[in-house]
C-alpha cells in the first residue's frame, strides 16, 4: 500500500489538491493494474473543469461518477457540465425539495424533474471514446458488472 506524507496539512477544497488526488495518486495506482482489470472512480466534484478528464479517458476505468458534495442540485448540475465523461451519483442533490407533506402528484413531479436535470447535466460533455463493455470480473478488490446498456445506471 502507498502512503503519502506532507510536512503541512491538504486544504481539501484547493485546486492543489484537487490536482493531487485527482490526477497522482489515481494514475500511479492504475499503473499497476493489468489490461483486462477495470475500476470505477467515485469522487468529488471538482472546481476545476475537466479536473477527471485523464481519468475519463484512461483505459482502465470504465466510468468516473461525481458526487454532488453538498452543492444545491442547480450549483452540482452546472459543475457536472463542466466534467466531460463525469455522470452524477447524486443522493443529497436528487431527493432536494422533496417533502413528506406532498401528494403523490407533486413528490412524483419533483422527482421526475430532478432526475431528468441531473440526467442532462450528465449527458452535457460525454466522454470522447466508447465506454468500456466487460463481462463480470474482480478488479482491485471490488466485484462489479458493467452492463451494455448504461442508459439506466447513469445516477
Amino acid at each position: 500500500m502507498m502512503q503519502y506524507r506532507s510536512q503541512t496539512p491538504f486544504d481539501l477544497n484547493s485546486n492543489t489538491t484537487h490536482l493531487f488526488l485527482a490526477h497522482y495518486i489515481p494514475l500511479i495506482q492504475l499503473k499497476l493494474l493489468r489490461d483486462d482489470q477495470k475500476v470505477i472512480f467515485k469522487l468529488t466534484l471538482p472546481s476545476v473543469d475537466d479536473l477527471y478528464e485523464t481519468l475519463t479517458t484512461h483505459p482502465n476505468v470504465v466510468r468516473v461518477v461525481a458526487l454532488s458534495g453538498g452543492y444545491t442540485r442547480l450549483q452540482a448540475n452546472d459543475k457536472l457540465r463542466h466534467q466531460h465523461g463525469v455522470v452524477a451519483s447524486f443522493s443529497r442533490a436528487l431527493t432536494e425539495g422533496l417533502r413528506v407533506d406532498m401528494t403523490q402528484a407533486q413528490f412524483d413531479s419533483l422527482l421526475d424533474s430532478s432526475i431528468r436535470q441531473i440526467f442532462d447535466a450528465s449527458m452535457a460533455n460525454p466522454v470522447n471514446r466508447e465506454l468500456h463493455v466487460h463481462e463480470k470480473h474482480k478488479s482491485v478488490g471490488v466485484y462489479h458488472d458493467v452492463e451494455e446498456d448504461y442508459s439506466h445506471a447513469l445516477l
